[in-house]
């Protein structure tokens, strides 16, 4: 009788082995399945996205009756010949000359010391914080500073700090070695220990506005393209340095910036505002005005004769 329990003892413990061991088969089999699932839907997605990439009309250049026919409207709309829009964009591309080699020579003499101007630097060390996509959009950003810096009137020196690893090769991908900039591999604070230049981080969570920009000043620019917005934390970064902060006047001029956007700005429009600043003579309701987008289409710009030489197509008696 003992042999007997002993042996039903046996079975029941051998088949309640057998069932756990199969309950595990059973979960990783689930799990697998689950893996197989997810990564099938990341493929579906990608395919997806590559198709509707595909689908998309690609920009095409404008044409040479195009772009007459855009001088032609240019005229109109300035109310004078076509002959006065070739003056104004030969005199256009001239001043643009001229700017340019204005700014070749600034970086030329450029030592890291002098006082005779502001110095806009732009903060590098958020990269880890963005994703592919934002990284791309801050490149774009910085692409559009430097036009806008090749076009001001006066040279201002723009420093991209944290230039090194990453966002070096990413921003060298996109064609900075030619940029008319300053790179340097060391961060924001260890520029700031290492010079005597007083040093403000322009913020939106400042509660002091910038009063103005004086020489011999560095004012940093968060190289952050933040989608949802971080709030607080160019702010705190910068008090965790002793380091002033400010904000653009938004507040002040709002009665002047006639349907403008304002909030969070891109890297290119607050460096617009800083150099349209030292442009008009110290005017921060004309620098917000015109630097600030007003969510309209941006106008094509003024294109000379020369290079849009097509008579218009005679239409039919």
């Amino acid at each position: 009788h003992q042999l007997a329990l002993t042996a039903a003892a046996t079975l029941v413990a051998g088949a309640f082995v057998r069932w756990l061991l199969a309950d595990d088969d059973d979960e990783k089999d689930d799990e697998a399945a689950h893996r197989k699932q997810a990564a099938l839907r990341a493929r579906a997605r990608e395919i997806k996205a590559q198709k509707a990439m595909a689908r998309r009309p690609k920009r095409a250049r404008p044409t040479a009756a195009k772009r007459l026919q855009q001088n032609n409207a240019l005229a109109v709309a300035y109310g004078g010949s076509q002959d006065a829009v070739d003056v104004a964009a030969r005199a256009l591309r001239a001043a643009e000359a001229a700017a340019r080699e204005r700014l070749d020579a600034a970086l030329k003499v450029y030592d890291g010391l002098s006082t005779d101007a502001p110095e806009i630097e732009v903060d590098l060390a958020w990269w880890e914080l963005m994703d592919a996509r934002q990284r791309r959009s801050l490149g774009r950003q910085l692409a559009d500073t430097v036009a806008k810096c090749r076009r001001a009137l006066k040279p201002t020196i723009v420093t991209l700090s944290s230039y090194t690893n990453e966002p070096k090769a990413h921003l060298e991908a996109i064609g900075s070695a030619k940029w008319p900039v300053v790179r340097d591999a060391r961060d924001t604070w260890k520029r700031r220990r290492e010079r005597t230049a007083r040093v403000v981080y322009l913020t939106p969570d400042a509660d002091e506005a910038l009063e103005g920009l004086e020489d011999g000043v560095t004012y940093v620019v968060a190289g952050l393209v933040d989608r949802p917005v971080r709030k607080n934390c160019t702010r705190d970064a910068a008090n965790l340095h002793g380091c002033e902060v400010r904000r653009l006047p938004l507040r002040e001029f709002r009665g002047a910036m006639k349907r403008r956007r304002e909030g969070i700005l891109n890297v290119d429009v607050v460096v617009h505002i800083l150099l349209r600043y030292r442009d008009n003579g110290g005017d921060w309701a004309e620098a917000l005005q015109a630097a600030l987008p007003d969510g309209k289409a941006t106008p094509h710009r003024l294109q000379p004769r020369r290079i849009a030489v097509v008579t218009p197509p005679r239409t039919p008696p």
